[in-house]
């Protein structure tokens, strides 16, 4: 198998006590495939990293759904090892927030779909965060839908970059380490990642933000620019009336704190909700079951 990632694994390959269905998506060094149980065929999805793989994330992310077995984040069910591959399984998830965003016929969302997934998004971050963990590579690829009897609407996937962060016996975060290369994805990366600092729970907050920059206005400023340095410029020098622009005035508010923050604070989150509850107001929207279900109807498997 190839060092760069996993080859196209072909329609009724079996790995494990599972058949191989088709490939769902790719990401970095892993793929993702719609299995069927060979006992009961149930489907579900399965993870897959080349065991040759230059970079190794799939055992850290087992290690850390392992310690965060909520309804917010993918459930293990089997963990597996062959010569070529390791895998796990998880319950099958819907498709994400881009594929839905791409979508649109102006590929954005309106107020009465963006604040809603910006709210529930951040309640899924704040628990993650609560159990002592940040994910460092936020974007919307990474929130699936969920079926509708889940406890969230959606599910925060891929744990490759995620990192113990807290000491949950003193509250505090971990001395900072002197390995700071960049982690996460240019286009939502934090100033700090991009220069090469140590991620704390804002720079998760950063990408949320930009995120849903993209999916209020269709991109972010540097959407389109591939130079690391020249992502990392324009997120230096742009106003916030500039990224803002056309999103309800307590985004301003949001990300003026947002930028104040370093490794060791503690977000204000009950300030965050409070931002996107003005937001909410002064845009007569609500988050209710109505507004999953229409995203839901864009997904033909859920």
């Amino acid at each position: 198998m190839s060092k760069e990632g996993v080859a196209d694994i072909p329609e009724g390959y079996v790995l494990g006590s599972y058949r191989i269905i088709k490939k769902l998506g790719k990401g970095g060094y892993s793929c993702v495939y719609l299995v069927s149980r060979i006992a009961d065929a149930k489907k579900f999805a399965m993870k897959i990293e080349d065991s040759n793989a230059v970079k190794k994330a799939i055992n850290n992310e087992m290690t850390i759904l392992s310690m965060i077995d909520c309804s917010y984040f993918p459930r293990l069910i089997e963990i597996g090892e062959t010569r070529e591959f390791v895998f796990y399984t998880m319950p099958r998830l819907g498709i994400s927030i881009t594929d839905i965003r791409r979508k649109m016929p102006h590929k954005k969302f309106g107020a009465d779909i963006f604040i809603p997934i910006a709210e529930e998004t951040l309640k899924i971050i704040h628990v993650l965060h609560t159990l002592g963990f940040i994910h460092r590579d936020i974007k919307p690829s990474h929130f699936l839908l969920t079926p509708n009897y889940y406890q969230s609407p959606l599910c925060l996937i891929d744990f490759g970059f995620a990192k113990k962060h807290l000491n949950l016996s003193t509250g505090a975060p971990y001395p900072k380490t002197s390995d700071n290369r960049f982690t996460g994805t240019k286009k939502y990366a934090s100033l700090h990642a991009h220069n090469g600092m140590n991620l704390g729970r804002c720079d998760d907050l950063i990408s949320w933000f930009y995120m849903i920059v993209e999916l209020a206005t269709q991109a972010v400023p540097w959407a389109g620019v591939s130079s690391h340095d020249l992502i990392s410029e324009h997120k230096q020098n742009i106003s916030v009336s500039v990224l803002c622009f056309g999103l309800p005035k307590p985004f301003i508010d949001i990300y003026k704190y947002l930028c104040t923050l370093e490794y060791e604070d503690t977000p204000e989150y009950d300030l965050l909700f409070e931002y996107l509850e003005k937001a909410k107001h002064l845009t007569n929207v609500e988050n209710t079951n109505a507004t999953w279900e229409s995203l839901r109807s864009y997904d033909n498997d859920l």
